[in-house]
């Protein structure tokens, strides 16, 4: 029995890898066995578990061999290249029975977009674009859409495969109504191919119908993720939205009432599936292309007066993010979750082969780990407050201890300044500090409306009564008894 256990032992020893024996540094929260799979140029895809924990712009993220020294690496992040536009010279354009034709030479390289240019505030037309081959024009692709929309969607670019094009033209069928004035054309330089991508879920975390928008508050699977755009998918069948991808975050200075919570827009573009001369054409993508240091994110729809679209699921297209390094072939560690580590200054040579890939074990907690000190945020001294040129204050009712939520009264609202400037949070005299979120809620309220008695003939004239002097108001809906009629209003 003892020497059958003796030798199950030493299998089980021969068996297991050699492991680095110096621990994290105690300021890293977390680590990873990291084994590359032969000596030379290797290359590790971080996973989505060790983005979330890093700091941003993945400063914090450490290569330590089994002595403890830092071993250099390179962040590899493919992307898309920035579009590069070219304007047609010398474009011709002309009017034909039923079409707009513009005419133009293109560059010599290879060019895989269209832009149009018109001064026109809302149009649709059909486009096609030939080509002149062997002193015969041949038709690349036909039936697709230009458009502009008053609620501010449009769609004045087309994509194609890329190709030369030299002597070509823009056929732009008028049959369906009065020509369009076109004062330009860009075609778009080919540039590199799209980085391959991962498709990741984007869980609709809440959805919030406001007046002319829809906002769906997204969760993402992790921080610092390198998104390539957004795809949604819709039952509609014909529509038109113009979209923005916005993140929050607070703004920078400070000011004397508390912190402002601002929108930064990630990324813009026109939603749409439409139907052209019996050709149905669609865009679903909203181009993102940069690393998100937040997992939350907020698409907003812009409807107007269009009823909210339908949305069934939204998708995320993520460039995966590489840590390219030398490596002798034996194990190493990767240390992560330090968020005040200064970012690495490594002096990395241009490599030419192809890295070698490597293995990442289950990422664990440091079990040295010291995380900093933080001081409590209403420890400490507090500015005094003197209300003496204050007119107005309400008592705030807390009833649980920890961080605090609560909306600005209306009656608050119309007294104080716009930006919240001169508000206050005071506790035994002392004040407390906040973060103001401007982006707001909308609330319905119910408004009086009153006959006049002096409207002129043939028209009708209300008086509106607001439940404040001054209250901010976004629009004004009317309910009438007609099913249908018509009217200008004002």
């Amino acid at each position: 029995m003892n020497n059958r256990f003796l030798v199950l032992s030493i299998l089980a020893l021969t068996v297991l890898p050699a492991r680095a024996e110096a621990p994290l540094p105690s300021a890293w929260s977390h680590g990873a066995d990291l084994k590359p799979s032969k000596k030379g140029y290797a290359a590790l895809r971080l996973p989505a578990a060790v983005l979330d924990r890093a700091a941003t712009e993945l400063r914090d993220v450490r290569v330590i061999d089994a002595a403890g020294v830092e071993q250099p690496y390179v962040v590899h992040q493919p992307s898309r290249a920035p579009a590069r536009w070219a304007d047609v010279e010398g474009l011709d354009a002309r009017l034909e029975t039923g079409a707009t034709v513009l005419a133009g030479r293109a560059p010599e390289a290879p060019v895989d977009g269209l832009r149009l240019a018109s001064p026109e505030g809302e149009f649709l037309k059909s486009v096609a674009l030939e080509v002149r081959e062997n002193g015969a024009w041949k038709t690349l692709w036909k039936s697709r859409p230009v458009f502009r929309a008053r609620s501010g969607a449009e769609n004045l670019e087309l994509s194609f495969p890329a190709r030369r094009l030299g002597e070509f033209r823009v056929r732009i069928d008028d049959r369906g109504g009065a020509p369009v004035p076109f004062t330009g054309a860009s075609l778009r330089l080919a540039g590199d191919s799209v980085p391959m991508v991962e498709t990741v879920a984007a869980v609709v975390a809440a959805r919030e119908e406001r007046p002319f928008e829809t906002r769906l508050t997204l969760a993402l699977p992790a921080r610092h993720l390198f998104v390539d755009g957004l795809a949604v998918a819709t039952p509609e069948a014909l529509f038109q939205r113009r979209v923005r991808v916005v993140t929050r975050r607070w703004a920078g200075a400070e000011t004397p009432g508390g912190r402002q919570i601002v929108e930064d827009i990630l990324g813009e573009t026109t939603l749409y599936r439409s139907e052209v001369n019996g050709v149905r054409a669609e865009a679903l993508f909203v181009p993102i292309n940069r690393r998100l240091d937040v997992r939350e994110i907020v698409l907003v729809v812009t409807n107007v007066d269009a009823p909210p679209l339908g949305l069934t699921s939204v998708s995320a297209r993520v460039v995966p993010t590489e840590l390219r390094f030398s490596s002798d072939g034996r194990l190493l560690r990767l240390a992560v979750g330090f968020p005040g580590a200064p970012a690495p200054r490594y002096d990395w040579p241009t490599v030419d082969a192809a890295p070698a890939p490597a293995a990442l074990g289950p990422l664990v907690a440091n079990p040295d780990h010291k995380p900093p000190e933080v001081a409590p945020l209403l420890d400490g001294p507090a500015a005094s407050f003197d209300g003496g040129g204050w007119r107005y204050r309400a008592p705030i009712d807390i009833k649980t201890l920890g961080v605090q939520k609560m909306e600005v009264p209306l009656s608050a609202l119309v007294r104080g300044a716009v930006d919240g400037r001169d508000l206050r949070l005071v506790r035994d005299g002392k004040q407390i500090p906040f973060v103001y979120d401007r982006s707001g809620r909308y609330h319905d309220v119910a408004l009086e409306l009153i006959p006049s008695k002096n409207a002129p003939e043939k028209t009708s004239r209300w008086e509106i009564r607001l439940p404040f002097e001054g209250m901010p108001v976004t629009h004004i809906e009317l309910n009438a008894a007609e099913a249908l009629f018509s009217g200008p209003c004002g």
